[in-house]
């Protein structure tokens, strides 16, 4: 479906989204999907520029993030104009927004009703619909999700998830069959710097360099293991004094339990958090500046965009055996742990950290074979082919 040098695209794709720079939703997976794509076909982005009401939303309140870069893309068009206020601002996006497929991002029960209003518009102006489901099961019970997602899928031409594992749960939660579905794996995230080095992003942190230093990024949930983290780490504090414990991004839930667990080990002086949403442009030191990543998942289903955004730097990662964790590590037993066992979590840490050099040598092999795998401009093109193929069962 390529076009020709000098000539337009011949399909054109309106992908609902959100996209950079806004600071809300899974807007670095949008961002390069709608950039890799635009590098292959016409794509109009319809992107918010504000997404969630703040009560319904506790990470960041800020609607856009200045640090962020824009996609860009030689047939990209991208717009911020909806509002969670605005439903007629919907319909009208709904309405003259020009495809010949509709692509639509479903992660979110707040978006919903935007969704459901984008996908029925679309049906009745008889154009072919494309779902990725990022979230096939809520992370934490949630009925009225259960039922939007089953009207959403419901209204696709095809669903596209991430794991195996979600699309088995397409067809057992949903009655979703086989030949609607489809397994696209997520892309490496490309937008990160690779300027700094790590004793440059320590001195701009203030962490020692003689330091060993873990970290765990990205939203706290409950289902991200944090608290089994910190009882790893607690076993490991006498037999490596330089290690720290690096917590860094916003709670989605009371952070009291996970203090007082902190202070119950004595960790304070070893753990060092950072409890709030991380500005893009802070993030690439933070990473740079870790000598081992952390994962610790107790349950999954998908592939997780911080594995993404993380790989590219090379940083040694030790995942949970959960839904597509393992993907980003080749699946290697030496970086994988099962799901909520603190000892097992602390074993390999140990392992690690006690062969830092030769580790980090055996993971950049792993690493490397990745980043191939799951390139944004292989990953585009299997989006294309889909595109392709619900156009022309539709004509």
């Amino acid at each position: 479906m390529n076009s020709e040098p000098g000539n337009p695209p011949r399909l054109r794709v309106a992908l609902l989204g959100a996209f950079p720079p806004q600071a809300q939703g899974i807007h670095d997976y949008c961002g390069e999907l709608a950039a890799a794509l635009g590098q292959e076909i016409a794509v109009h982005a319809v992107g918010f520029r504000a997404m969630y009401p703040a009560a319904l939303f506790p990470g960041v309140k800020t609607a856009m993030d200045p640090t962020k870069s824009v996609p860009q893309a030689p047939h990209l068009h991208l717009s911020h104009r909806l509002a969670w206020y605005h439903p007629l601002g919907w319909l009208w996006q709904a309405l003259t927004t020009p495809c010949d497929v509709f692509h639509a991002q479903w992660w979110s029960l707040p978006l919903a009703p935007v969704t459901l209003l984008f996908l029925l518009v679309m049906k009745l102006r008889g154009k072919p619909v494309v779902v990725t489901g990022h979230n096939v099961l809520p992370h934490e019970p949630n009925k009225t999700f259960l039922r939007a997602s089953a009207w959403i899928y419901g209204l696709a031409d095809r669903v596209i998830v991430h794991s195996a594992e979600n699309r088995e749960q397409l067809h057992r939660h949903y009655h979703l069959p086989e030949s609607k579905t489809c397994v696209l794996p997520m892309g490496v995230f490309t937008d990160i710097d690779r300027s700094l080095t790590r004793a440059g992003a320590r001195q701009q942190l203030g962490i020692p360099g003689d330091a060993q230093v873990l970290l765990f990024f990205g939203i706290i949930r409950e289902y991200k293991g944090v608290d089994h983290l910190i009882e790893a780490f607690a076993q490991l504090k006498a037999e490596f004094p330089a290690a720290q414990l690096h917590i860094c991004g916003k709670p989605w839930l009371d952070w009291s339990p996970y203090a007082e667990r902190i202070a119950r080990h004595g960790l304070e002086d070893r753990v060092h958090t950072r409890l709030e949403y991380i500005p893009a442009g802070e993030i690439p030191a933070i990473i740079t500046a870790a000598d081992l990543l952390l994962l610790p998942y107790t349950h999954f289903d998908a592939q997780s965009a911080v594995g993404a955004q993380l790989l590219p730097y090379r940083v040694p990662t030790i995942v949970s055996r959960v839904g597509g964790l393992p993907d980003w590590v080749n699946g290697d037993s030496a970086w994988t742990v099962p799901p909520g066992n603190a000892g097992e979590l602390a074993a390999r840490m140990r392992a690690v950290l006690g062969d830092y050099e030769g580790a980090r040598a055996r993971y950049r092999v792993i690493c490397d074979v990745v980043l191939e795998r799951y390139s944004w401009k292989t990953i585009a093109r299997e989006h294309v082919r889909i595109y392709a193929a619900v156009g022309q069962a539709g004509r």
